[in-house]
Protein backbone atom coordinates (compact mmCIF):
# COMPACT_ATOMS: atom_id res chain seq x y z
CA UNK A 1 0.00 0.00 0.00
CA UNK A 2 0.88 3.20 -0.80
CA UNK A 3 1.50 5.89 1.63
CA UNK A 4 -1.53 8.24 -0.09
CA UNK A 5 -3.72 4.89 -0.04
CA UNK A 6 -2.93 4.26 3.58
CA UNK A 7 -3.66 8.01 4.85
CA UNK A 8 -6.97 7.84 2.69
CA UNK A 9 -8.00 4.13 3.95
CA UNK A 10 -6.94 3.93 7.55
CA UNK A 11 -9.42 6.87 8.42
CA UNK A 12 -12.15 5.75 5.80
CA UNK A 13 -12.08 2.14 8.15
CA UNK A 14 -11.80 3.63 11.53
CA UNK A 15 -15.12 6.08 10.68
CA UNK A 16 -16.70 2.60 9.25
CA UNK A 17 -16.38 1.04 12.34
CA UNK A 18 -17.13 3.96 14.01
CA UNK A 19 -20.45 4.40 12.30
CA UNK A 20 -20.91 0.72 13.30
CA UNK A 21 -20.40 1.06 16.92
CA UNK A 22 -22.41 4.31 16.92
CA UNK A 23 -25.95 2.81 14.70
CA UNK A 24 -25.16 -0.66 16.93
CA UNK A 25 -25.51 1.68 20.08
CA UNK A 26 -28.62 3.57 18.73
CA UNK A 27 -30.29 0.53 17.72
CA UNK A 28 -29.87 -1.15 21.34
CA UNK A 29 -31.01 2.16 22.79
CA UNK A 30 -33.81 2.16 20.45
CA UNK A 31 -34.98 -1.28 21.08
CA UNK A 32 -34.49 -1.00 24.76
CA UNK A 33 -37.07 1.80 24.81
CA UNK A 34 -39.11 -0.02 23.04
CA UNK A 35 -39.34 -3.01 25.56
CA UNK A 36 -39.86 -0.67 28.05
CA UNK A 37 -43.07 1.28 26.66
CA UNK A 38 -44.33 -2.65 26.50
CA UNK A 39 -42.98 -3.52 30.08
CA UNK A 40 -45.93 -4.07 32.65
CA UNK A 41 -45.63 -1.92 36.40
CA UNK A 42 -44.23 -3.64 39.38
CA UNK A 43 -47.36 -4.94 41.75
CA UNK A 44 -46.34 -6.42 44.30
CA UNK A 45 -48.48 -7.17 47.43
CA UNK A 46 -46.60 -6.94 51.18
CA UNK A 47 -50.13 -7.06 52.71
CA UNK A 48 -52.20 -9.36 52.70
CA UNK A 49 -49.39 -11.66 51.04
CA UNK A 50 -52.57 -14.15 50.32
CA UNK A 51 -56.27 -14.70 51.26
CA UNK A 52 -56.43 -13.99 55.55
CA UNK A 53 -59.27 -14.15 57.60
CA UNK A 54 -59.34 -11.49 60.23
CA UNK A 55 -61.82 -10.42 63.09
CA UNK A 56 -61.26 -6.59 63.00
CA UNK A 57 -63.36 -4.09 60.62
CA UNK A 58 -60.19 -2.46 59.77
CA UNK A 59 -57.13 -3.45 57.42
CA UNK A 60 -54.20 -1.69 55.44
CA UNK A 61 -53.55 -2.75 52.19
CA UNK A 62 -49.77 -2.67 51.59
CA UNK A 63 -47.72 -2.89 48.34
CA UNK A 64 -44.64 -1.75 46.51
CA UNK A 65 -44.64 -1.01 42.79
CA UNK A 66 -42.30 1.28 40.36
CA UNK A 67 -41.72 4.79 42.28
CA UNK A 68 -42.37 6.50 38.80
CA UNK A 69 -45.99 4.78 38.65
CA UNK A 70 -49.34 4.88 40.16
CA UNK A 71 -51.37 3.14 42.16
CA UNK A 72 -55.03 2.29 43.06
CA UNK A 73 -56.64 0.37 45.76
CA UNK A 74 -60.30 -0.52 45.21
CA UNK A 75 -59.89 2.47 42.67
CA UNK A 76 -58.98 5.32 44.78
CA UNK A 77 -55.42 6.37 43.73
CA UNK A 78 -53.05 6.19 46.72
CA UNK A 79 -49.66 7.50 47.59
CA UNK A 80 -46.85 6.06 46.27
CA UNK A 81 -43.61 6.86 48.14
CA UNK A 82 -39.97 7.43 46.95
CA UNK A 83 -39.41 3.54 47.47
CA UNK A 84 -42.13 2.14 45.44
CA UNK A 85 -44.10 1.45 48.57
CA UNK A 86 -48.12 2.29 48.90
CA UNK A 87 -51.00 1.62 51.56
CA UNK A 88 -54.40 2.09 52.20
CA UNK A 89 -56.45 1.45 55.46
CA UNK A 90 -60.11 0.05 54.24
CA UNK A 91 -63.31 -0.48 56.27
CA UNK A 92 -64.47 -4.09 55.34
CA UNK A 93 -67.69 -5.86 55.86
CA UNK A 94 -68.70 -9.02 57.16
CA UNK A 95 -67.63 -12.30 55.33
CA UNK A 96 -65.25 -12.10 52.03
CA UNK A 97 -64.20 -8.93 50.84
CA UNK A 98 -62.51 -8.73 47.24
CA UNK A 99 -59.43 -5.97 47.46
CA UNK A 100 -58.27 -4.89 43.76
CA UNK A 101 -54.78 -3.18 43.72
CA UNK A 102 -53.83 -1.81 40.59
CA UNK A 103 -50.56 -0.09 38.95
CA UNK A 104 -50.41 2.08 36.06
CA UNK A 105 -46.79 2.65 34.71
CA UNK A 106 -45.47 6.10 32.95
CA UNK A 107 -46.02 4.16 29.62
CA UNK A 108 -49.78 3.85 30.84
CA UNK A 109 -50.24 -0.10 30.92
CA UNK A 110 -51.87 -1.73 34.00
CA UNK A 111 -50.55 -4.47 36.20
CA UNK A 112 -54.11 -5.63 38.41
CA UNK A 113 -54.17 -7.89 41.27
CA UNK A 114 -56.50 -9.16 44.06
CA UNK A 115 -56.63 -10.61 47.33
CA UNK A 116 -59.62 -12.04 49.50
CA UNK A 117 -60.05 -10.72 52.83
CA UNK A 118 -62.69 -12.27 55.11
CA UNK A 119 -64.03 -10.73 57.90
CA UNK A 120 -65.97 -12.61 60.89
CA UNK A 121 -67.20 -10.98 63.97
CA UNK A 122 -65.24 -11.54 67.65
CA UNK A 123 -66.78 -14.47 69.77
CA UNK A 124 -69.87 -12.75 71.30
CA UNK A 125 -70.36 -10.06 68.96
CA UNK A 126 -73.94 -9.70 68.11
CA UNK A 127 -74.97 -7.65 64.69
CA UNK A 128 -78.13 -5.69 64.48
CA UNK A 129 -79.37 -6.49 61.18
CA UNK A 130 -81.26 -3.45 59.98
CA UNK A 131 -85.08 -3.96 59.37
CA UNK A 132 -88.08 -1.48 59.40
CA UNK A 133 -89.18 0.61 62.62
CA UNK A 134 -91.88 0.58 64.25
CA UNK A 135 -92.96 4.20 62.77
CA UNK A 136 -92.20 2.29 59.35
CA UNK A 137 -94.86 -0.19 60.62
CA UNK A 138 -97.45 2.45 61.36
CA UNK A 139 -97.48 4.19 58.50
CA UNK A 140 -100.83 4.02 56.77
CA UNK A 141 -100.04 2.83 53.27
CA UNK A 142 -102.92 2.03 50.39
CA UNK A 143 -102.63 -1.91 51.29
CA UNK A 144 -104.17 -0.78 54.98
CA UNK A 145 -106.35 0.86 53.17
CA UNK A 146 -107.94 -1.68 51.01
CA UNK A 147 -107.93 -4.04 53.99
CA UNK A 148 -110.64 -1.65 55.73
CA UNK A 149 -113.84 -2.05 53.07
CA UNK A 150 -112.45 -5.98 53.68
CA UNK A 151 -112.62 -5.79 57.17
CA UNK A 152 -116.51 -4.25 57.60
CA UNK A 153 -117.53 -7.05 54.55
CA UNK A 154 -116.69 -9.16 56.62
CA UNK A 155 -118.54 -8.13 60.09
CA UNK A 156 -121.60 -7.22 58.11
CA UNK A 157 -121.09 -10.90 56.79
CA UNK A 158 -120.87 -12.07 60.18
CA UNK A 159 -123.55 -10.18 61.58
CA UNK A 160 -126.13 -11.10 59.03
CA UNK A 161 -125.64 -15.08 59.76
CA UNK A 162 -126.14 -14.70 63.56
CA UNK A 163 -128.81 -13.67 65.34
CA UNK A 164 -129.13 -10.68 67.79
CA UNK A 165 -129.64 -13.21 70.73
CA UNK A 166 -126.45 -14.89 69.68
CA UNK A 167 -124.67 -11.61 69.14
CA UNK A 168 -125.44 -10.92 72.66
CA UNK A 169 -124.37 -14.17 74.18
CA UNK A 170 -120.96 -13.65 72.41
CA UNK A 171 -120.74 -10.06 73.58
CA UNK A 172 -121.33 -11.23 77.17
CA UNK A 173 -118.85 -14.29 77.76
Amino acid sequence: MSPTTKNIFIPLALAAILLVVVLAISNYKKKAEEEKAEELPKIEVLSPESEVTIESDQFTVKGKTDSDAKARIQGEEVTVNEDGTFEKTITLDIGENVISIETEGENGKLSTTERVITRTLPAGEVVEVPGPTPEALSDSGPETLALIPLGLLTVLWYLKRRSSKELLSVLKK
